[in-house]
């Protein structure tokens, strides 16, 4: 029995030391201590956040009671269900809408869940399922020199991508807008502003393309998601149109020309005798009436300056004024730039875009300015000759008072 016992002993004690044996030696501590690597928002390439995001940017066409497309913006597609999000003055004034996907399908028949037309924000729901999202992002934590990325049609040039900065946060007539020095051009608005993470941030709008340093807005996207939690309004273009009809000009509405067309010449306002376009009279310019052959009208001040305003076949007012270019290069022989040219979207959706040149043919006609304005689907022809500078900054101030 005591033999038994020593060897179950001996037994126990070689298992245990072996066992000891067989674990690792400790490892020695590092001689510095190491730091964990530390995770912050990942930077894509602007080719990654395009192709990642682009098949959720859509095209928005405001259609008019005729089922016609008159104009178009951009918009970006936050629920899979379809609900798309745009610039109110994108579809303003509109019977319907068509959404335009990235692979060519058209979605009509647009319902407005809700809007804001203050901060330029409206959602639109098409009958659709399981369509591509954006990547939302927080507007409020954008800084100014922050980089930023917009996708969008300019000019027609369907998912173009633009980069630039945030130059800064402004509040303009009680509403935040971020200043982009990113390209915004004509069918831009509505589109997506990115971070860059890929993120949306905001909603590319107006800005003033080409002339003063390239100065953009954007609406912040915190304007949106607040609307994506409300509910649903569920109202139709058209009804939208007749609870906010397009912004009435004062001048226009007060002084539209009765019928027979009287002289206004010695009146503060002017409206063609067909209610197309109206003005306000400035000092020293008078209205020549009747207008020349097929204008609408013509002002003059003395014979500094002759301003003159006629309906033109055109889509949209960047073709009139292409158009109207080589008409005046035609009429005053070759020309040089004497402004650069400014394009820019109102805030009740019109367009306008304009440019002076410098004829070399005619020294006292020597400036002349040419343009188009876009209300829907009208377009209005603008040309102007000017015999001076003074003259020419008279001209722009008279073209400021126009309502179309």
């Amino acid at each position: 029995m005591a033999e038994r016992c020593v060897r179950l002993l001996l037994i126990v004690l070689f298992c245990s030391t072996y066992a000891i044996a067989q674990r690792p030696a400790p490892k020695s501590p590092p001689a510095t201590p190491q730091k964990l690597a530390s995770t912050g928002p990942v930077v894509l390439e602007p080719k990654q956040i395009l192709n990642r995001e682009s098949p959720a940017i859509v095209t928005v066409y405001r259609v008019d009671q005729s089922g016609k497309p008159s104009a178009f913006g951009s918009g970006f597609i936050v629920r899979s269900n379809g609900i798309v999000v745009t610039n109110f003055h994108v579809i303003a004034g509109a019977y319907d809408a068509q959404i335009k996907l990235k692979n060519g399908e058209i979605y009509e028949n647009a319902l407005v869940l809700d809007y804001d037309v203050r901060h330029d924000v409206v959602l639109l729901k098409i009958r659709a399922t399981g369509l591509p999202t954006v990547t939302l992002g927080d507007s409020v934590v954008v800084e100014t020199g922050d980089r930023a990325y917009a996708i969008g049609c300019p000019e027609g040039y369907d998912y173009t991508i633009s980069d630039g900065l945030i130059s800064a946060r402004r509040v303009i007539e009680g509403t935040e807008q971020l200043q982009i020095s990113v390209p915004i051009s004509h069918g831009s608005s509505g589109g997506p502003l990115y971070n860059t993470s890929g993120q949306v941030i905001g909603i590319t709008t107006a800005g003033i393309m080409e002339g003063a340093q390239n100065i953009n807005f954007a609406v912040p996207l915190k304007y949106a998601t607040v609307l994506l939690d409300s509910p649903p309004k569920n109202l139709t273009l058209d009804q939208v149109t007749k609870l906010v009809p397009p912004k009435p000009d004062p001048a226009a509405a007060a002084n539209a020309a009765p019928s027979g067309g009287a002289d206004h010449s010695n009146e503060n306002t002017y409206t063609d005798p067909t209610g197309t376009i109206g003005l306000t009279l400035l000092p020293g310019w008078r209205v020549e009436n009747p207008p020349p052959e097929h204008m609408l009208l013509s002002v003059l001040k003395g014979d500094d300056a002759n301003l003159l305003a006629f309906s033109m076949d055109a889509y949209s007012a960047d073709d009139g004024y292409l158009k109207n270019k080589a008409i005046a290069w035609k009429i005053y022989g070759k020309m040089t730039d004497y402004s650069k040219k400014v394009a820019f979207d109102t805030q009740n959706g019109r367009r306008i875009c304009l440019q002076g040149f410098e004829s070399t043919r005619k020294k006292r006609e020597r400036i002349v300015l040419v343009g188009a304005l876009q209300n829907g689907n009208k377009v209005i022809g603008i040309m102007a000759v000017a015999a001076s500078d003074s003259a020419y900054n008279d001209v722009i101030e008279v073209i400021k008072t126009l309502s179309f």
